[in-house]
């Protein structure tokens, strides 16, 4: 019987000292988006302008978002194509997305859907992609530089 009790306390010492071991990942999600038709692998979106609020209170500031979007890869895309937003890790309620693009000065809100899908103008160029994420724990801003073609 005393076997008995000293296996279960042991077992019981194992169990608990897992949970004090884990780790979680209260940072910003990551975002990228993909192509329902396989036009684009996952592209990831660099992070811009963020105000995230967990345990501490995470800020990052980009004056000049225009620029950031440029340094980036160019993603190149199909005219009128689908794209898919993937959103992972780090938010719980997402709250409101918004999803627009630049061409020069004019920005042009995309309409996105249930599944996160939203298409692409059917005009041939170099656009900036802004994805803005407002959530429980903040907000979050990301940005792509995309390059349509026929």
């Amino acid at each position: 019987m005393r076997l008995v009790k000293i296996m279960i306390g042991m077992l019981s010492i194992f169990l608990l000292t897992g949970c004090f071991g884990e780790s979680y990942d209260f940072s910003p999600p990551t975002v990228s988006l993909s192509s329902p038709n396989a036009i684009i692998s996952k592209e990831k979106l660099a992070e811009a302008n963020i105000k995230w609020y967990q345990d501490n209170v995470f800020n990052k500031k980009i004056d000049n978002f225009f620029s950031l979007a440029r340094k980036q890869e160019p993603i190149l895309v199909k005219k009128g194509s689908q794209l898919e937003l993937n959103i992972e890790n780090g938010y719980d309620d997402l709250e409101n997305i918004e999803v627009s693009i630049w061409k020069g000065q004019q920005e042009t809100i995309l309409g996105i859907e249930e599944d996160k899908t939203f298409y692409l103008p059917k005009v041939e160029g170099e656009y900036m992609i802004v994805v803005e994420l407002d959530t429980s724990k903040g907000m979050a801003q990301y940005v792509g530089n995309l390059m349509i073609t026929k």
